[in-house]
């Protein structure tokens, strides 16, 4: 199907400032099961801002403001064509070996619950199923409550908890399959839930493990299932900070004020 997608982020602060720069992973890349059909990321003039690779293989656009100014608006948009690829991940842009998705972070450090929820799926047949136990284990523990957790709350302090937003259970997530030695990895995206669909969408967070001698599998904890035509893939790391949609630094200025909206929608296939 295809996806129509809009992504816009203001900041707004209550006294101008002089400098400010955003670090933007908000460009969806091709591989398997997703095609980028046109994409673009812009200010809030309209002019579109420049773009690297990190070594994760994200495209990261950089908006910089060396003036005096009050607010600051970046929009991504563009639409993608997605198919069913029942989770499985093939033909992205891998620049690191998969053994490095096992190490952890602060974000994802697993304590001793953690092991103890990992090692309740150890008897499980095969890695498939075992990521899928893990997986509705972990949505169990944790209730999606907005506004329960920050950014910097890490995995186990979701759990400790017992509440916790997408984000929250990805940490989780990864923590619990690092724990038991499966490389694992954190995604930022879209999720499009039609009238039969699930409840948490627009931007998200899910998973990715590194299944047996196959590939990479998109794993949602919110949603409790695999990943599919529905997502649109943005970044990858091993924990938010590095797939974070947007990140940056001020100097200046007193207290911001940050909005996000985000539109996704199936689009008329143009066949």
């Amino acid at each position: 199907m295809q996806l129509s997608i809009r992504h816009e982020t203001v900041y707004r602060y209550d006294r101008p400032i002089d400098y400010a720069v955003q670090l933007v992973r908000l460009t969806p890349l091709n591989h398997v099961g997703q095609r980028v059909l046109n994409w673009r990321v812009a200010d809030g003039n309209g002019r579109l801002l420049p773009s690297t690779t990190d070594g994760y293989g994200n495209v990261v656009h950089m908006m910089s403001v060396h003036r005096r100014h009050s607010d600051a608006r970046i929009v991504a948009e563009g639409l993608v064509e997605t198919a069913e690829t029942h989770g499985m991940l093939r033909e992205a842009d891998e620049r690191l070996p998969r053994l490095y998705y096992t190490r952890t972070t602060p974000l994802t450090q697993p304590d001793a619950a953690i092991r103890a929820l990992a090692d309740e799926v150890r008897g499980s047949i095969d890695a498939i199923e075992q990521l899928h136990r893990l997986m509705l284990k972990v949505h169990k523990r944790v209730a999606y409550v907005v506004g329960a957790t920050s950014v910097t709350t890490t995995g186990a302090e979701a759990l400790a908890r017992g509440s916790g937003v997408c984000q929250d259970h990805s940490h989780l997530l990864v923590a619990c399959c690092r724990a038991v030695g499966i490389p694992a990895r954190y995604i930022s995206g879209y999720y499009w839930a039609d009238a039969a669909g699930a409840e948490y969408e627009a931007n998200h967070a899910w998973i990715e493990a590194y299944v047996g001698d196959q590939a990479w599998m998109g794993f949602d904890g919110a949603n409790q299932q695999r990943v599919s035509d529905a997502y649109v893939r943005l970044a990858s790391g091993l924990d938010y900070l590095d797939a974070a949609p947007v990140r940056g630094m001020r100097r200046g200025g007193g207290l911001e004020s940050l909005s996000v909206r985000v539109r996704v929608a199936a689009a008329q296939s143009q066949q």
